[in-house]
């Protein structure tokens, strides 16, 4: 059997055949050679495959799609053998996101407060991988709370001259019954917060807010004793303090002290005036003694205490 023909005899043979030679040896004897031939036929496949990134076929790493041939030829009978490849590849994904956060990140409904990295694997349609690595990065500025200031001891207000926020996003809350327990009062959004016309604030309350910039930020506590406070009594009212000492020598430290009603002072403002009215110093108060340093120019001052609710005391004082 043999491909491309077959030559014997000086006779050639391209088909099945079965032929006879007839001659005669040298010492004169007569012989007969039978050939039965069959012709040999070359060979052809077809094959499909799918691959991600890559296929190996036949010592190859076939990386695109395509169509792809492959030879064999038989030495004893010189038949080709061809195989041909119909390839399909495709390819798996490598992806980086990369997002950043001032004090927090939501991510796929997660809040991330500190510098996070992963990985993912997920599969396609073609059936490849498909790799997404997830960086966040949190930026931690300098982000103080909200301040907290009261208007007449009845209102509380967040001072917006120390801040830049979105008002829709503030929160008020109260202390309940146990240490930890603070519920939500008033109405969202909302800059201020009191609990009645009437009503001195009892309790002890902080505010929220969500920004930009670092996420969400709390005040500090503050506490009130309570009450009903009335017009005449404020109007009427002084805030009775002591300085000392007075004289006082330039850049030395006087001691102002109001007593021991710590709650009728919490956040009031102490301001110092030169003759000119000027305001060489202004400090809020949170304890009802407190200490402060003295003007570094001699001359008369005036001191000057307010309390959130309106009511205040003056003293002169004598620097040398």
């Amino acid at each position: 059997t043999r491909c491309g023909g077959y030559t014997w005899h000086e006779m050639t043979f391209d088909a099945d055949t079965t032929a006879i030679y007839t001659g005669e040896t040298a010492e004169g004897c007569l012989y007969a050679d039978t050939l039965h031939f069959t012709a040999g036929h070359n060979g052809a496949s077809d094959t499909a495959a799918t691959a991600c990134d890559f296929f190996a076929w036949y010592g190859q790493n076939l990386i695109a799609s395509g169509v792809y041939t492959q030879t064999f030829t038989d030495d004893a009978t010189a038949c080709d053998s061809v195989i041909t490849m119909n390839l399909i590849v495709n390819y798996s994904s490598n992806e980086t996101q990369n997002f950043e956060g001032f004090g927090m990140f939501d991510y796929n409904g997660t809040t991330y407060y500190n510098d996070t990295t992963w990985t993912n694997t997920y599969s396609t349609v073609a059936g490849c991988d498909s790799i997404v690595t997830i960086n966040i990065t949190i930026h931690h500025g300098n982000c103080p709370g909200p301040e907290i200031i009261t208007y007449r001891g009845q209102v509380l207000m967040v001072n917006m001259n120390e801040g830049s926020y979105d008002p829709a996003s503030f929160q008020w809350y109260k202390k309940g019954l146990e240490d930890d327990d603070f519920q939500p009062v008033g109405t969202t959004g909302s800059i201020s917060y009191y609990e009645g016309e009437f009503d001195l604030l009892s309790g002890c309350f902080f505010v929220t807010v969500m920004t930009d910039s670092c996420g969400l930020l709390s005040s500090d506590t503050v506490c009130f004793n309570g009450g009903v406070v009335g017009i005449d009594d404020i109007d009427n009212a002084e805030l009775a303090f002591t300085v000392a000492p007075n004289p006082v020598n330039t850049g030395s430290m006087i001691k102002i002290a109001t007593g021991n009603d710590d709650i009728f002072f919490t956040g009031a403002e102490l301001m110092i005036y030169d003759l000119q009215g000027r305001v060489v110093l202004r400090q809020e108060m949170r304890q009802s003694t407190i200490t402060v340093r003295a003007p570094e120019t001699a001359g008369v001052y005036t001191i000057r205490i307010v309390n959130p609710m309106g009511v205040s005391g003056t003293k002169k004082i004598v620097v040398r």
